[in-house]
Formats: C-alpha cells, structure tokens, sequence
C-alpha cells in the first residue's frame, strides 16, 4: 500500500484576509476554506464551548504571526473576539450573510458559523447522498448489474483524465473561486468517460443523457470534496461488466489507480529527492514522474527552486524553527540562508545550510537521548543515558561522533518511517558532499540541487523535532 501525505508538503495558493488591531498587531488569516466544511461537518466541533470552538478556528486560519496552538489558546477572550469577529466580516465569502457588530460574544461567532453549515452544507449533505443512490440506481437498473464497486474514498483516487484535474483541485483557494474550476473539469471527466465508455459498447440511448447529471447539481455540490468521494468509478463499473479489459481502464485513466500512484512513487524516490517520496502528495508525485526521464532531474530542482523561493515555503519553516525549544538559536543563520537561496548565490547558501544540516541531526539526537554534548562535541550515551568515562572524567574519545556520517549510523533512521530516505541520501551521497565542500577540497560545488536538497532536508528535520516535542512521533 503506497503511503503519501494527504496536504502537500508545500503551502498552497490561499486567499487571505489581512488586517490591524490595535494593542494586538497585525494579522493574516485564510479565508474560508474548504476544511473548514469538514471541520464544521464534525458533530465533535458543534458541542465545543464557544471559546474553544473560536480557538480550534483561529488556529486553523491563521499565518502570521507564525504561532503555535498552545499560544493561540492562550489567549485572551477579547482578543480572540476581535480576530474572529474581523475574519468573520472582512471576507467576501460570508458578504451575503450578516455581518458581527463589533461587540459580538464569542458565543456569536460560533452561531453564524454553525448558521451557515446549516443553511448551506448540511442540506448538500442530503444532495449527496441523493446523487449517489440514484447513481447507483442507474447503474443497477440500467447496466444490468446489482452492485457498485465501494465508492473511492479519496479524492487521490477518483478518476482523473489529466494531472490538471488533481492540480485544480489541490490549488482551490475559496469556495467560491473553486466553483468553476471544478465545474469546468467534472466536464473534461465526463466527456472523457463518455468517449472511453462509447468506445466499449457501452452508451445506449438511455444512459448517455444520465451522464449530464452533474450540469444540473448545486454549485454547493460542486463546492465539496464529500461531492466526489461519493462518486462511484466508471472504469471500474465498466470492468465489472466484462466490456473493457482491466489494462486499457489503468491506461484510460493515466494516474488514478494505486499501481499508477506507487509507480510514480517509485520514480520519484531515485531521484535527488527521493528523501521526501512519502511526503508528497499524490498529485505532486504523478506530476513530477511524468517527467522525461532524460530530463526529469533537472525539471524537478527548478519546480522546487520555485516552491523553495515562495514565501510562504518560508513562512511555514520559520514557524516551526520559531516552536522548538532546541532550533529557536539557528534561527537567524536559516533566515540569512535562505536569503542568498532566494538570489541564487548558491556558492553562499550550500555551505550555510550543510551546516546547519548536521547541526539540525545532532540537535535531534540529543533531544532523543542517545547523544551529548561536551565541550561543543557530542558522544553516545550508553542505554542508561550516561557517557562512558574515561579516568579524567571525559567521555572516551572512541564515543565521539564526527560527520554526518557518524550522526546518521547513530540515529538509526535507516528503519525510520519518515526519516530512512534522509539516512539514506547522507550516507549515499550528501555526506561526501559536505566534507569535500565543508573541508575547501570542491569549490565548483554551487549546484542549484544541493541548496534545494539541503533546505528540504531542514525543512523536513523542523517538522520532526517540533512534532517531537509535542509528542506526536517518534525521532
């Protein structure tokens, strides 16, 4: 079973909401999204306190300040009165519903959003479902069969005749933008099943009109992801039917199906960075696989100089840098590093980062326990946590732990389940990187790949310190 990251290790394009309060700053939030129609869709969310509900939704759309959750949910009630009263008014998504006054409780905030679950998504809930059984119904009566294979539960998985579908639904910003973009491409679909499925013999007189269904659902239809998961797969009706050969349906629908997704998997993982395969998601993986092979490593660095350079990319890693208690000191030496990234001074930012790499390693293996620190080097620890004295009171010198290399065979990450392709590329490769270029030995090192690689390799090291520390993983 290929395991791949469901968000994207890479920010979105997200519309946002900017504005100044006095005493509090200034801040930018995410406008109405469409987690949030999960979010409100979960009978958990609608029974929490109002403070607690408005906390979960600040925490959920907000990007700068970079804070963490613990801060958010400290809080002060007016404080986060003012921000969710001001997200609430401020977006042209909720213009047609009524506004907050200024001096709207907590309590307030939570009804209008509950409000408008009401009035606008649990009444799609009921289209849904309604959709679906008459899909299935069709297909029962009309095929000639009495079953429908399970409904596709994610979207990854769903048909898709292009990586533009995939890409249109993984770059939606509000609901409202999302409708025409989705609109436009449930008709490619279909157009596209109707040719596949014509091709089999199996459009008659009756079922070819049922596939303009969807030209008369609600653009609230149209507007969520439960839309298409209760979608049954066409392809896979027309297998059960015999009329078209399992080969042709995985070649008709180029990427849906789990051999297609974990063959680009495949693809992606020899690649320079093939450290971060599992942290993609599907979309990205079937669009950097369907590169050239004489040309694929090139396309893919300069697709990743372009998500490494946007700001948000930096946003993100800052947060997390700025969350940990053991990374907070580096921060100021990723910052000037990721400033000469951006200007490509590549000869500047590689020894930089490199660096901090091996640093970024030993602060993870302290705070795991195996390792410590003594006089600005580390030793292992034995399974007592005790360093192994000498008569001088000094660790033993053999229990030192020099390089990169030294760092990884101490971590044991080659079985890890997120951290094996980085164990693995430092002791394959960019371990003999670093020394060559770290020790004045290589000086054509300015390569734009090694500066990709290693901010990504940070990047992906923060995000497993900080869940770390909050006692979510395993280091």
């Amino acid at each position: 079973m290929t395991t791949t990251s469901t968000a994207s290790f890479f920010p979105e394009d997200e519309r946002t909401i900017s504005f100044a309060i006095d005493s509090y700053g200034t801040f930018v939030l995410l406008v109405l999204i469409g987690n949030d129609y999960a979010w409100l869709s979960d009978e958990h969310v609608h029974s929490l306190p109002p403070r607690a509900f408005v906390v979960q939704l600040i925490q959920n759309h907000l990007l700068e300040p970079a804070l963490s959750p613990e801060t958010i949910s400290a809080w002060p009630d007016e404080q986060l009165q003012i921000v969710a009263v001001k997200w609430w008014n401020e977006q042209e998504e909720l213009q047609h519903e009524e506004r907050l006054s200024d001096d709207a409780t907590l309590e307030s905030v939570k009804v209008a959003l509950l409000h408008y679950y009401d009035a606008h998504i649990r009444p799609l809930r009921t289209s849904i479902q309604s959709a679906a059984d008459s899909y299935n119904n069709l297909a029962a009566s009309v095929l000639g069969i009495n079953s429908i294979v399970a409904s596709v539960s994610r979207i990854n998985n769903l048909f898709m005749p292009s990586p533009g579908f995939m890409s249109a639904i993984s770059h939606i910003g509000s609901m409202s933008e999302s409708y025409s973009a989705l609109f436009r491409q449930s008709q490619e679909t279909l157009q596209f099943f109707e040719q596949s499925l014509k091709s089999a013999n199996l459009i008659t007189n009756i079922i070819q009109p049922q596939l303009n269904w969807l030209e008369r659902l609600s653009p609230h239809i149209l507007q969520s992801t439960a839309f298409f998961q209760a979608l049954p797969d066409l392809n896979e009706v027309a297998v059960e039917l015999g009329e078209i050969e399992e080969s042709e349906v995985l070649s008709l629908q180029e990427g849906a199906s789990e051999d297609l997704i974990e063959q680009a998997q495949a693809t992606f993982k020899v690649t320079r960075y093939g450290f971060m395969s599992r942290l993609l998601t599907n979309a990205e993986l079937l669009e950097f696989a369907s590169y050239p092979d004489g040309t694929r490593e090139e396309e893919i660095t300069n697709k990743l100089i372009e998500k490494t350079n946007d700001e948000r990319f930096m946003k993100v890693f800052i947060g997390l840098v700025e969350e940990s208690q053991v990374l907070r000191r580096r921060l100021s030496v990723i910052r000037e590093a990721f400033a000469v990234h951006q200007e490509k001074r590549y000869l500047l930012s590689i020894p930089i980062l490199l660096a901090q790499v091996e640093g970024m390693i030993g602060d993870a293996l302290i705070l795991k326990g195996d390792v410590g620190e003594q006089e600005n080097k580390l030793y292992r620890r034995d399974e007592n946590g005790q360093f192994k004295l000498k008569q001088n009171g000094k660790p033993n010198r053999s229990d030192e732990i020099t390089g990169l290399g030294g760092l990884i065979r101490t971590s044991k990450w080659a079985t890890h389940p997120i951290l094996d392709g980085v164990a693995a590329l430092i002791q394959q490769k960019l371990g003999g990187d670093r020394n060559i270029i770290l020790h004045g030995r290589e000086v054509e090192y300015g390569e734009p790949h090694l500066s990709v690689q290693s901010l990504l390799l940070l990047r992906l090291l923060a995000e497993q310190i900080c869940a770390f520390e909050r006692g979510e993983v395993r280091l």
